[in-house]
């Protein structure tokens, strides 16, 4: 930016184009709980030794038919270049194989689209990428309501859990409720005892529990999403603070929207929650 003296003060730098001969990109699969072959992509950096020690944040969504395909990484490049690993999954519920991979995790089937997420963990820690505790998940909406159940259903599997407006409380959001009404053809209807008979049996504000080896969790929400109100994450984290955990947080802000904060570094803040509780040298990293 040149200033009125003249001199030119440097805002941004550009860093240039990422080589691409510097990243390993896989794409395996696992097999879930009823057989089912289950895909995700998988990247890190060459020469990557899988010693059953690397830290892993892995993500998903698998919800309405939608399909989540390769990216760019973002702020991730950053955890993949200090010797973590980034998975991309591709469980049921999502659109990758049509409409029946889709219906397979649609309404009372969804338990299979958090099997998936599971499986996908296993086959890491099979694979000795890594290891219990050092994996680490996060997803927004549905995604939430995914790495959410991630972690109840399966104590000690996951290191750090991160939630971006979640819908984690699935008896809001009814028939009649305005807030989330769309999300009734997809996970059923509370208001309709035989729809919540199996829901409740994945709504993640019902099902936990205390002593429970749950790891530490950060939850972000907005006060203007008007799809998932900031209202669900309070109840899940005073949930979870009345049942004697410390280690979770919320950041809640008045703007933002549904998935985002208003906060400029939110993806940032993010990131440093995933390194301080997974990463192996976040002590040492901090100090460059």
């Amino acid at each position: 930016m040149r200033q009125t003296n003249g001199s030119i003060d440097k805002i941004k730098e550009y860093i240039g184009l990422v080589n691409e001969d510097e990243y390993e990109v896989n794409q395996w699969f696992a097999t879930s709980k009823d057989g089912t072959q289950v895909p995700y992509f998988v990247v890190y950096k060459k020469g990557l030794e899988m010693t059953s020690n690397n830290p892993v944040i892995m993500t998903g969504y698998g919800g309405w038919g939608r399909s989540i395909l390769p990216r760019t990484l973002n702020q991730y490049l950053k955890w993949v270049d200090d010797g973590g690993v980034y998975v991309l999954t591709n469980i049921r519920g999502g659109g990758e194989y049509g409409p029946d991979w889709h219906e397979s995790a649609r309404k009372s089937n969804r338990q299979n689209a958090y099997d998936d997420f599971k499986a996908v963990a296993q086959d890491l820690i099979d694979k000795k990428v890594t290891q219990n505790a050092l994996i680490g998940s996060y997803g927004s909406s549905n995604g939430g309501l995914l790495v959410a159940n991630g972690f109840i259903q399966n104590p000690g599997l996951f290191g750090a859990v991160a939630i971006w407006s979640g819908s984690i409380d699935l008896k809001e959001g009814g028939s009649g409720n305005a807030k989330g009404i769309g999300a009734t053809g997809e996970r059923g209807d509370p208001d309709i005892p035989e729809d919540w008979e199996f829901m409740k049996k994945f709504s993640p504000l019902h099902n936990l529990e205390a002593n429970k080896n749950y790891p530490p969790v950060l939850l972000f929400s907005s006060r203007n999403d008007d799809v998932s109100h900031a209202g669900k994450s309070r109840k899940f984290y005073q949930r979870m603070k009345d049942l004697g955990y410390s280690e979770v947080y919320l950041i809640e802000t008045a703007g933002g929207g549904h998935g985002a904060t208003d906060l400029p570094n939110e993806r940032e803040l993010e990131l440093a929650f995933f390194y301080k509780h997974l990463h192996p040298n976040y002590e040492e990293l901090i100090k460059n």
